[in-house]
């Protein structure tokens, strides 16, 4: 058994090893690859498909640079902005404005018939209508045209989930973009979500290439999270909390999903590890206030937090004492990192 489950671990081991190396070269394929893109057109496809893919991460400086292309171009006579159809200039702008570059709402004027609603002619074309409910969401307070870019989306393509045949590919897009928008929903999610679509992309070996890259990256993320996941539970069992504070809810996974949401680039792990500490701490002590503390435990508590460093401490019901001495530490704790890490020691503003 012991030689079998060894061998085990050295096949796991080489098969990591392996992985990790197809990750590597197919990396450099796609950045050469993007440094052919030469038109507006494929910048957009390419960034929205790295995007999506959960890939655009590795690529950093290289979507920067596409970004900064499609901008230049948005506002040319020939450009998106000003001559694309609603699909274009959708895309464009919902790639610009979650890029950071503030470009105007003046091209959807185009659609639009002067009574401040969108034209009834560009309710049919499924593709124009999924980018501009998934432009709809990168509006800023006052711009109303974006409001109704929201409203007119989702009712045509609430619309198009009658006609179109069950089960077809695009009445599954609709409903899931109409269920979990891009910009609201969690980007892991997300990217396996188009996965599971991205065999019958059309685009040719570029696509091809990146659908290959996306689905290594995501298993080898994927790992990551499960072991992070693993760790968290460990330190989470160590305290002890789950069976000193029974009244208190116990989801570490739970817990977890939301610092993956916050910080979804792999490389944030140990600050997702923290986070979610965090995010637990929350969890415990909302659950001290709405299920078990009296008022007066609730006070003495709150008072003992706000002094910190509390001689009042025992004085504390056991759970409580638990729970105040867990936050204490992690806190100092992360202060600590950020300290070694940065050279500063937020400690003050922690305690706040």
């Amino acid at each position: 058994r012991r030689r079998a489950a060894a061998s085990a671990a050295a096949r796991t081991r080489g098969d990591a090893v392996l992985q990790s190396r197809r990750h590597a070269e197919y990396l450099e394929k796609v950045r050469g690859q993007l440094l052919r893109v030469d038109s507006p057109g494929k910048a957009m496809a390419t960034v929205d498909a790295l995007q999506r893919l959960g890939i655009d991460y590795h690529f950093e400086e290289e979507v920067g640079t596409l970004l900064q292309f499609i901008c230049e171009s948005f506002d040319d006579d020939a450009g998106a902005g000003a001559a694309g159809d609603l699909h274009d200039v959708s895309l464009s702008f919902r790639l610009l404005r979650q890029g950071r570059f503030h470009v105007p709402t003046d091209p959807f004027d185009r659609f639009m018939d002067g009574q401040g609603s969108f034209k009834e002619s560009i309710s049919k074309g499924i593709p124009g209508l999924l980018n501009l409910h998934e432009a709809s969401y990168l509006g800023v307070q006052g711009e109303h045209v974006l409001d109704e870019a929201q409203a007119f989306s989702q009712k045509h393509l609430k619309a198009s989930m009658g006609w179109l045949e069950p089960g077809d590919l695009a009445q599954q897009v609709i409903r899931e973009a109409l269920d979990h928008p891009y910009h609201t929903t969690p980007q892991r999610y997300k990217s396996r979500k188009y996965l599971e679509h991205f065999e019958g992309r059309s685009g040719g070996d570029e696509m091809i290439l990146l659908g290959e890259l996306a689905r290594l990256d995501f298993n080898m993320v994927q790992t990551l999270h499960r072991m992070e996941l693993l760790r968290f539970s460990k330190w989470w069992n160590t305290w002890g909390m789950s069976q000193d504070l029974v009244f208190a809810r116990n989801q570490p996974l739970k817990w977890y999903m939301w610092s993956m949401a916050a910080l979804s680039n792999p490389k944030f792990s140990d600050y997702r590890f923290e986070f979610t500490k965090c995010i637990a701490l929350i969890y415990i002590i909302d659950d001290i206030f709405d299920v078990y503390g009296s008022l007066e435990e609730l006070v003495l508590f709150t008072e003992t937090v706000k002094k910190w460093d509390s001689p009042e401490v025992g004085t504390l019901p056991s759970c409580m004492e638990i729970c105040y001495t867990t936050l204490y530490d992690v806190t100092n704790e992360i202060a600590s990192k950020v300290y070694k890490e940065h050279g500063w020691n937020p400690i003050s503003s922690l305690k706040k």
